[in-house]
């Protein structure tokens, strides 16, 4: 997983769509190996997972940017 610049942060919190996406499918694959890891289900690790990215969203406005590995 490559880190995000707080560019593609900025252009997320602006409601970029192709940065949402980019960020979005860089996120989605490990982060859907830790939920299926904690819940065993595939649909129900998707459920969490999605849940989870449609925070991620919402929240973005709150995100402070401390360096690449922030994220």
């Amino acid at each position: 997983m490559k880190p995000f610049t707080q560019e593609q942060v900025k252009q997320c919190r602006e409601g970029n769509r192709a940065t949402q996406k980019l960020v979005f499918e860089s996120l989605y694959a490990p982060l859907f190996r830790v939920s299926q890891r904690y819940v065993g289900n595939t649909a129900e690790a998707e459920d969490c997972l999605m849940r989870g990215m449609m925070k991620v969203f919402q929240q973005i406005h709150a995100f402070e940017y401390t360096g690449e590995h922030s994220l």
